[in-house]
């Protein structure tokens, strides 16, 4: 299945990551991030995401030059281009589970 607006989703989040850096409160800094804890924040969104088909979640991690990690996921609106809800998070390190995962996930 395609992906709509793929360039709008990486653009958005993108932005998201960025975002300004008086907003630093938006990012949870951890010891070790756990895949439950990714999984765990979907699940408090659930409703908004059945209420809304057009939204589409998503998680993004990579490896700074710090050795940490850094994750974002967040709620994406395919249809205007937005990131909706989200949260960034930069941890010393990662679970396995997580490590086994693709660096870019689509959840539909």
């Amino acid at each position: 299945m395609p992906l709509p607006n793929l360039k709008k989703l990486i653009g958005a989040f993108a932005a998201f990551a960025v975002g300004d850096p008086a907003d630093a409160e938006d990012v949870v800094v951890l010891e070790l991030l756990r895949w439950n804890t990714i999984i765990d924040w979907f699940k408090s969104r659930k409703e908004l995401k059945e209420e809304d088909k057009k939204i589409i979640g998503f998680t993004v991690r990579e490896q700074l030059g710090t050795g940490n990690h850094s994750v974002i996921q967040g709620l994406f609106n395919k249809e205007n281009g937005e990131v909706v809800d989200g949260v960034k998070y930069e941890a010393k390190d990662i679970c396995d589970e997580l490590k086994d995962k693709e660096e870019l996930i689509i959840y539909t």
